[in-house]
């Protein structure tokens, strides 16, 4: 099972913000799906965007990071991932934008 969870982030929040903190908690859970659309700085969609995904655990000090994997986004700018859900462990998501 994998549950969803929903926050719309604008370009504007995107381009002026380095990192975004996103938190969201879900019962029983294993899995959970990560989904969202990338846009340029004016808005459109961006297509062929890669998305490296980083899990930080924190049971460690410091935080140890590992390379989960890379996801592409879609002719409309879509995405979608299924992550594991661990407790005391956050992603970071960190988007390349295409050539």
């Amino acid at each position: 099972m994998c549950a969803v969870a929903r926050k719309f982030l604008t370009g504007y929040e995107l381009y002026r913000n380095e990192v975004i903190d996103l938190d969201f908690h879900f019962a029983n859970e294993r899995y959970f799906l990560l989904i969202g659309f990338v846009f340029n700085p004016i808005g459109d969609p961006l297509a062929s965007a890669a998305l490296e995904i980083t899990l930080i655990d924190s049971h460690y000090n410091p935080p140890r990071e590992s390379n989960i994997g890379v996801t592409f986004s879609q002719s409309d700018g879509s995405y979608g991932i299924s992550l594991p859900l661990k407790s005391k462990c956050f992603y970071r998501v960190t988007v390349y934008s295409p050539g």
